[in-house]
């Protein structure tokens, strides 16, 4: 993928009904600072080669992060991102833009109402009632502390109206489970996945419905360290994954007080995000028998290289009308790697 700045990370792939594919991430000198911005891609239908990214967000006073791309039923693709003070992901605002000619020009920016320290990062979900189900994850401040993912908390927001107005729906007990991505199994079933803060394992979740109410995450047979994970319902009706196959040796290692009283556990950081693998379940996550390595742990760094974290991480899964799985990634925060393979290939291990 073309890239133009010093980091870039946490990638977004749209396949548009024209057949092309676009892809966002945000990219600035670091992640935090108010010169990060939305940047975008595209990959015409039939061609080989992305175009030159693009900046697609216009606050040079935030730093915007954490795109999400959907196109609506009328054709109109939307734009949805976060936008910081800072590091203080507690400040997050939620916005939208929207394209009538597949990304070629934005509408103004408006802001999506929702609290303070509202964050995003997973699909929109068309439901079967027409209804758009947005999974969102609430970054709550604890005074005197500096922001640390010790009060998150997930959430999905249901509108009726293509986007006018929106409904929060909480996920109970959600504390420490974040990056909420949503399957839908039809009939009123959603699956949801989990990021872990304590970097332990993937947690998962389900609603029968619509959204309204869901299970306690539970954690699954599959780790986490404490960083994205990306997931889509496959044609076959299977569930396909991509997430780093490692989790903290120790996890919560202190505990914190929430504003309400409660003592929780602190998040973990630190843990490596590498190797990245791909995963396939038949039985709506539940086990997850298949799976492959689709990127091993890079090795060390060599002297005279850039100090960069070395990490392969926060993938973006889709699937092609022709089958073909695609799958963009981080790659050292340095560059968006793009990765393209059938089922087959992964079910072959």
């Amino acid at each position: 993928m073309p890239t133009t700045s010093d980091q870039n990370h946490a990638a977004f792939l749209l396949p548009l009904s024209n057949g092309d594919i676009l892809c966002a991430w945000f990219g600035g000198s670091k992640e935090g600072r108010p010169d990060v911005a939305i940047l975008m891609s595209q990959l015409a239908a039939g061609t080989t080669c992305w175009t030159a990214p693009v900046m697609v967000s216009e606050d040079a006073t935030r730093s915007e992060q954490n795109p999400v791309l959907f196109e609506a039923p009328d054709g109109a693709v939307w734009l949805i991102h976060t936008a910081q003070v800072l590091a203080m992901q507690d400040t997050s605002e939620v916005r939208v833009r929207r394209s009538r000619d597949h990304g070629a020009s934005w509408s103004d920016t408006m802001r999506l109402e929702s609290p303070p320290g509202t964050f995003v990062r997973q699909p929109v979900v068309l439901l079967d009632t027409g209804e758009w189900l947005l999974p969102t994850f609430h970054c709550g401040p604890i005074p005197g502390e500096a922001f640390r993912g010790n009060n998150d908390s997930s959430a999905v927001r249901i509108s009726a109206d293509q986007g006018a107005s929106w409904r929060e729906y909480p996920v109970a007990d959600s504390l420490g489970a974040v990056h909420m991505a949503v399957v839908d199994q039809g009939g009123g079933t959603l699956i949801a996945f989990f990021r872990s803060r304590y970097a332990d394992a993937i947690r998962r979740s389900v609603s029968h419905d619509h959204g309204r109410t869901w299970t306690a995450p539970a954690t699954t047979t599959l780790p986490n360290n404490n960083a994205s994970i990306g997931c889509t319902g496959l044609a076959d009706g299977r569930i396909a994954m991509v997430f780093n196959d490692a989790r903290s040796e120790t996890g919560p290692v202190d505990t914190v007080t929430l504003p309400d009283g409660r003592i929780a556990p602190r998040a973990v950081w630190g843990v490596k995000r590498s190797p990245l693998v791909v995963a396939i379940s038949a039985d709506g996550g539940r086990t997850w028998p298949v799976r492959r390595t689709l990127r091993a742990d890079p090795p060390e760094r060599t002297e005279g290289e850039p100090k960069r974290n070395r990490e392969l991480s926060y993938p973006s899964i889709v699937q092609q009308r022709d089958g073909l799985i695609v799958v963009a990634f981080t790659r050292f925060r340095a560059a968006i790697d793009i990765a393209r393979f059938p089922v087959s290939w992964v079910e072959a291990g």
